[in-house]
């Protein structure tokens, strides 16, 4: 028997598909026989008709499937919003099996989805998917993925390293070269970074958040991504604080990574105009 939903939410779920190496080898081969079947058609198609729309972070893409049409989706590498505003459909995942959806419905698919859809009416689906993208090439590339494997390849946590910045941000303690020993100024140059916290008195917790902050960052590079582009919003703002503060115009003398930590390039560009507005803010957090 066929599960039938109508309701107008069908699932919560989104932790990742879990694995199904029959139902993978099934629409593999399904998807080669169609492939090879004379009159089909591969990627976007006027056959069904494609709507794109965006809002802040976000993409929406709507789908018309005629009924009697067969489709074979690609792999969504993150859990995503779907509604069906209209029609009937059967629908094979390897987590779900075989369901009937039916409209109006709300379902969010878990990361690793890739459906087979048969349309049993006139149908309209659509995806909502987390970007800051408008360019439908550069949005595929994020969203999507060309086989199983790239899906189970490692990927970086971007809540959790923006969740360890902020740490990372509020444990670092004020000062500027000036107001160092030289000591620690010493230690500073010589790019130990870990006697330098020490002696200016941080947490044995606060240098392991910081050290795990910067394997995150090295990571992220192996990954061939710049995770320092996730942590912008947060890094100026910080700036801006340390620029308020600096009397005595050492904030890049006394950057907050000392040289060596890493191997990493601090270095950001900024245009005239953030620089303006950065120095604007600074001006105002260190009124009275």
């Amino acid at each position: 028997m066929i599960p039938r939903y109508d309701s107008i939410t069908a699932s919560t779920t989104t932790s990742p598909a879990p694995v199904q190496r029959e139902f993978r080898d099934f629409i593999h081969a399904l998807e080669q026989r169609m492939i090879e079947t004379p009159g089909s058609v591969i990627g976007d198609s006027d056959l069904c008709p494609l709507t794109h729309r965006f809002a802040d972070q976000a993409y929406i893409r709507e789908i018309f499937i005629p009924a009697g049409t067969l489709i074979v989706g690609k792999i969504h590498r993150h859990s995503h919003l779907n509604f069906i505003s209209k029609g009937r459909v059967l629908v094979r995942t390897e987590s779900g099996g075989v369901e009937e959806l039916v409209a109006p419905l709300t379902i969010i698919s878990p990361a690793g989805t890739k459906r087979i859809v048969y349309a049993l009416e006139d149908t309209t689906w659509t995806t909502v998917h987390v970007t800051d993208k408008t360019d439908l090439v550069e949005i595929e590339k994020e969203i999507i993925v060309e086989n199983y494997a790239a899906l189970e390849a490692p990927r970086f946590d971007v809540s959790a390293f923006r969740e360890l910045t902020k740490k990372v941000i509020s444990d670092e303690k004020p000062g500027f070269w000036s107001d160092w020993t030289p000591e620690q100024q010493e230690l500073y140059q010589s790019g130990d970074w870990m006697a330098f916290s020490r002696s200016r008195g941080y947490s044995e917790e606060a240098i392991a958040d910081f050290d795990r902050w910067t394997r995150m960052i090295d990571d992220g590079r192996k990954m061939g991504l710049n995770p320092l582009k996730f942590i912008n919003d947060l890094a100026l703002e910080a700036a801006a604080k340390n620029l308020a503060m600096d009397k005595n115009g050492e904030i890049a003398r006394s950057s907050h990574l000392p040289t060596g930590v890493g191997k990493i390039d601090t270095s950001v560009d900024i245009t005239d105009e953030q620089m303006e507005r950065l120095k604007e803010v600074a001006s105002c957090l260190g009124q009275p």
